[in-house]
């Protein structure tokens, strides 16, 4: 009885379609666009159930009939009832009612985010492989490693689950080939990370099987525009500054890794042109700051200076310089890339010491994983001596002293806003909800308190 309308885009159009079982009796039938953004106001769920068919059949959320040649009225009067107990007829084959194979699912749910194959957990665990090489504490760099081989020892079961069962969303479905930086090289950080540590370890072969699969990932399949890391599932082709920190800081510990020098080269020179190229896009000449995305045939598309999209292009251009030498051919320009993105930075800080979730809207919140990125590379790039002690010890001190008051007193970090698909609109970042520890915030955190430690060592 229900009814939409969509409009068609020229060519080829996709829908997302969706079945969900109320427990009632009725199924409710979900459509959305494939290019539908997730702010949608408004949607349309029809509903279908098998009353008019089946009255009698309560036990079963769904039963299978067929398939029939032709269509069901094939074999069925358009008013008949479909019977239980019937034996139906289609060409030389016979059916009857029956009810689907159940499969139990592993899943990671309640209480299982630490567990997720995604990329802020896997660079989360990074993080903590850091901590344990700064600190002498093994205890941080054991849970990475449990957390590595857990990736490990669950890929076949995962793959059965979305590829036999077709459980697309079941646990840790991105190992499973799917084809994006988010569920590819960013997640697999704390494997090519371990291993550019040098030391031996029992299963460092398959460490180093599954992170040579990323890296061929990364050189033979992943789609490019002009050079740089960009999506296809978008309307049009797009570049996200996400895909900086997502994809180069990858190339680069791989560098580290592969026995061929040549290779090893090619990385470096690699994330270097990319720091470069993704700036061209995304960088704005007059003020220094990155939009999130753009979509490069329609320049006339412009995103919001959102924070964290921000710090991820920041932080994977001090990613690439670390590991450059300083005699590279882009060294010069990389650094010229982060000292205007930082100075742009400094202009909008707070007084308090905190950024805004959209960097240069007033009234937008306070947001704790964007400043504990800035926080990070404003003293990292004191560190390393890219940046001048004096004029900005004051800025990163008072950042420092704000990312600490996110920290309540149960230990748990405040004020992180959740991941979010880009949009022209400011308020689409905004509506984003705060998550409590959550790892796109503790991630960052572990890397600032590293170069705040550095930096106040640094200083006596």
């Amino acid at each position: 009885p229900d009814k939409f309308t969509v409009n068609l885009h020229k060519g080829e159009n996709e829908v997302l379609i969706k079945s969900d079982y109320d427990g009632h009796g009725d199924w409710l039938v979900l459509l959305q666009s494939k290019n539908l953004g997730r702010y949608a106001d408004k949607g349309k769920r029809i509903r279908c159930t098998l009353s008019r068919y089946a009255p009698k059949i309560h036990d079963a959320n769904w039963l299978i009939l067929g398939t029939f040649d032709g269509n069901i009225h094939t074999v069925l009067e358009p008013e008949e009832e479909l019977v239980f107990y019937r034996l139906y007829h289609s060409g030389d084959r016979k059916f009857t009612w029956n009810i689907p194979r159940s499969n139990l699912l592993v899943s990671n749910r309640n209480g299982g985010k630490f567990f997720d194959w995604s990329y802020h957990v896997g660079c989360f665990m990074w993080g903590l492989q850091k901590l344990s090489h700064e600190t002498g504490d093994e205890k941080y760099v054991n849970f990475a490693d449990k957390w590595c081989e857990f990736v490990l020892s669950s890929r076949q079961m995962v793959e059965y689950q979305t590829r036999e069962l077709h459980a697309v969303r079941s646990m840790n479905f991105g190992i499973a080939g799917r084809p994006m930086l988010d569920y590819t090289s960013a997640p697999a950080m704390a494997f090519v990370t371990r291993l550019a540590y040098g030391r031996d370890f029992p299963a460092k072969e398959q460490y180093k099987t599954f992170s040579d699969s990323i890296l061929s990932y990364l050189i033979e399949k992943q789609f490019r525009f002009d050079g740089v890391f960009a999506r296809t599932y978008t309307v049009e082709p797009s570049i996200w500054a996400d895909d900086m920190f997502m994809g180069l800081p990858y190339l680069i510990y791989s560098a580290k890794t592969v026995a061929d020098q040549k290779l090893s080269g090619q990385l470096l020179n690699d994330a270097a042109k990319q720091v470069i190229i993704f700036s061209s896009y995304l960088q704005n000449l007059q003020d220094g700051l990155f939009m999130q995305a753009c979509y490069p045939q329609n320049p006339d598309f412009k995103t919001p200076y959102w924070s964290r999209g921000n710090g991820w292009a920041l932080w994977a251009t001090s990613e690439v310089l670390m590991a450059l030498p300083k005699n590279h051919t882009s060294y010069g320009q990389l650094l010229s890339i982060f000292k205007r993105q930082i100075d742009a930075l400094v202009a909008c800080q707070n007084s308090d010491g905190t950024w805004n979730n959209v960097l240069d809207m007033d009234n937008s919140v306070k947001e704790s994983s964007g400043t504990a990125i800035f926080t990070l590379c404003l003293a990292r790039g004191i560190n390393e001596g890219w940046l001048d002690r004096e004029k900005y010890s004051a800025t990163v001190e008072s950042a420092w002293k704000a990312l600490r008051s996110f920290v309540d007193e149960n230990g748990d970090f405040n004020g992180v806003k959740g991941g979010t698909n880009f949009s022209d609109d400011p308020m689409d970042y905004e509506r984003t909800p705060l998550i409590q520890s959550d790892t796109h915030g503790l991630l960052p955190l572990i890397f600032a308190c590293i170069e705040m430690e550095r930096y106040y060592k640094s200083n006596h």
